[in-house]
């Protein structure tokens, strides 16, 4: 909202809630302007047409009966009574009777802004109207029906039917606000395309960088996490959804992900004999990276927590609850569902692994069958455990990794 931007206590402010509160004991009425063009406005047609569409325009409000609903000076009322009630005006073309009526001091100082003429073409350019309607424009809601239900009615208008596409409609209702409710008409529909479409680039980029699909899952799980959780913090601060909201959400998009993706990076590239032991190699690698990116990140925003405007605050609280929350993911969420759930396709860098009778037959029937297209033969080794040496990583076999997979890396080894 426009007081957002002003500092706490501006007098801007108290105009505007001042304003707000008068307008609320009047039971709530927008004032705005009727706008016609295009138009041959000496037909009577036309002006009956137009003050239908007046009345159908104050209908919108809560008042049942528009006509009865006090409302500002209306030019065509008061032209039909100049023209009804002067004889020089009687046999004239309409667009003298108007000239003539504009002419009267007391009509052009409350039309004369209003109607704007053509006395070289001898015609009426533009016409606006003020009206007041009684409608309650307190919330986003009531703006975006309201502006709804106005457009409807504009379109249903036959003066306005037979339009070219991007035209001006010929008679329409205007208020400098309307760009305030267009903007939270679209507002929640971009924001949930703008986070749907950023968690699935997550993931999309997650599964073709990241050598396993738990990495995806982890980065998909936790950014959509964060981004529900950034909503309650807004609706428990009293905030909603707008402008400054809805940047922030779609910001923690790239935060959250960068704080889960470390995280599980290192998991999946740290070697161990079980996924417990690699969440913690995980976080004792990479954790005090991550908190410092993190702890780094709100020193740079704490300044906004002295700035003096509703603006900053709003920035500062969400931008301060997105690192919070992508970090406290990151370090914690993140170690613990990989323990459960990780990926049992371990890369090892010792030097010496110990292997089971049975890995070892595996390998050694494998060596041979490399080793005999070579040209070259491996004896199958005895029952007991063996022991590996290799200069560069392998993979052990276990029950996620597939023979193929194996096989890709058996040329690596050493010595069995």
């Amino acid at each position: 909202h426009v007081t957002e931007l002003t500092p706490f206590n501006a007098r801007s402010d108290l105009f505007y809630y001042a304003q707000r509160d008068y307008v609320a004991e009047e039971g709530g009425r927008f004032r705005a302007k009727l706008y016609y063009n295009d138009l041959e406005f000496s037909d009577s047609n036309v002006r009956d047409q137009m003050r239908s569409f007046r009345t159908d325009i104050l209908r919108l409000g809560s008042t049942t009966d528009a006509q009865s609903d006090p409302q500002p000076p209306y030019w065509m009322d008061d032209f039909e009574q100049f023209v009804g009630n002067s004889t020089s005006t009687a046999n004239i073309t309409f667009f003298d009777q108007i000239d003539a009526f504009l002419r009267a001091d007391a009509f052009q100082s409350l039309y004369g802004r209003d109607i704007i003429l053509d006395r070289t073409s001898r015609k009426i350019l533009y016409l606006r109207e003020s009206v007041e309607i009684a409608i309650d424009l307190q919330t986003q809601d009531a703006k975006v029906e309201f502006l709804r239900r106005q457009h409807e009615v504009t379109l249903s208008q036959p003066s306005n039917s037979n339009l070219k596409g991007g035209s001006l409609e010929r008679m329409f209702l205007f208020h400098v606000d309307f760009f305030e409710f267009a903007h939270y008409s679209v507002l929640s529909r971009e924001l949930i395309a703008s986070l749907v479409g950023g968690v699935a680039a997550v993931g999309l980029v997650s599964l073709v960088f990241l050598p396993h699909w738990t990495g995806t899952l982890m980065s998909v799980l936790v950014v959509s996490c964060v981004d529900v959780e950034l909503v309650a913090v807004i609706y428990l601060a009293g905030y909603h959804i707008q402008t400054i909201t809805v940047l922030l959400l779609i910001m923690s998009i790239g935060l959250v992900a960068d704080y889960c993706l470390h995280v599980v990076h290192a998991f999946l590239h740290v070697d161990a004999n079980s996924r417990n032991e690699r969440s913690r190699l995980a976080l004792m690698k990479i954790g005090g990276s991550v908190f410092l990116g993190g702890f780094t990140t709100f020193l740079g925003v704490l300044a906004l927590s002295l700035a003096d405007g509703q603006v900053f605050r709003t920035f500062f609280l969400l931008f301060v609850s997105m690192v919070l929350l992508g970090t406290a993911h990151g370090l914690v969420f993140v170690p613990v569902a990989l323990s459960f759930i990780g990926p049992d396709l371990i890369v090892t860098k010792p030097e010496v692994i110990e292997q089971s009778p049975g890995e070892v037959n595996v390998l050694s029937s494998m060596m041979m069958e490399s080793q005999s297209m070579r040209g070259f033969s491996v004896s199958s080794g005895s029952n007991h455990t063996r022991r590996s040496r290799r200069s560069s990583s392998i993979y052990r076999l276990d029950g996620h990794s597939s023979r193929l997979q194996l096989a890709e890396k058996v040329e690596d080894i050493e010595d069995l």
